[in-house]
């Protein structure tokens, strides 16, 4: 292991002799519909939820071809929010006249910590004379989440039937109906614009291959769409000596 990391490390350290990286904010909106998969027996019914959040932070990006501006590698730190819902629903009937119905709703928002690695392949339409250029990017690459913060809203309601006439009760809470896990992991990959003057705006569709919830019946999977805009405030140009 020890091996691993020093040849890891003794590559990059060559390829940062001449690499140029930049650094710069990001900010942007997420369009979050997470994917449930659950048993064809089961009263979980997540319907058709989605939900808008949003994120922001920092990123570098590493040159790794200083001649051409062809590839490199884009890492980000970013603290971004998404929401979870599933719904409930179970009638009970005795009698033809009376029927009970049960019904509860959860919906929870997530705060994450995202950590995402992408490879970026440029291709550059017009390069300026400082190393700077316009340039379309194609990225991909895995992302690491850590769930930081969330707060759960439960509402249940149960409404008795009796020849037609409702009586209905609703309670709201603020406890979990289940535990989601805080780990995430998933792969992300879309399209990025970049500009000589250090702006830059893209878009990438994220999705997650773990199980987000701690539940025997119900298994969730994030998928989202993220637009975002973003500016280099610093460039370090490194050559061999």
């Amino acid at each position: 292991m020890l091996k691993t990391f020093c040849l890891v490390g003794a590559v990059f350290t060559a390829v940062g002799l001449s690499a140029q990286i930049k650094l710069g904010a990001t900010a942007g909106g997420n369009f979050n519909k997470p994917v449930y998969v659950m048993p064809g027996d089961s009263i979980m019914n997540p319907g058709d939820i989605s939900s808008f959040g949003g994120h922001g932070g920092l990123y570098t990006y590493v040159n790794l071809d200083a001649k051409n501006l062809t590839y490199g590698v884009q890492s980000e730190l970013l603290v971004s929010s998404r929401s979870h819902g599933t719904s409930t629903r179970d009638s009970i009937s005795n009698h033809p006249d009376i029927i009970f119905q049960l019904e509860s709703f959860a919906w929870q928002q997530m705060i994450y910590l995202d950590l995402p690695v992408h490879f970026r392949y440029n291709y550059v339409m017009q390069r300026g004379r400082f190393g700077d250029a316009n340039m379309v990017s194609l990225i991909a690459g895995p992302q690491v989440s850590f769930a930081v913060g969330r707060a759960y809203e439960v509402e249940h309601t149960n409404s008795i039937i009796l020849h037609d006439q409702a009586t209905v009760l609703r309670e709201k809470s603020n406890e979990a109906t289940f535990k989601y896990k805080p780990l995430e992991v998933g792969i992300s990959a879309g399209v990025q614009m970049e500009l000589q003057v250090g702006f830059r705006a893209g878009f990438r569709f994220y999705r997650s291959f773990m199980n987000l919830a701690d539940h025997d019946d119900l298994k969730i999977f994030n998928q989202m769409m993220m637009l975002y805009v973003g500016y280099n405030f610093a460039t370090i140009k490194k050559r061999r000596r």
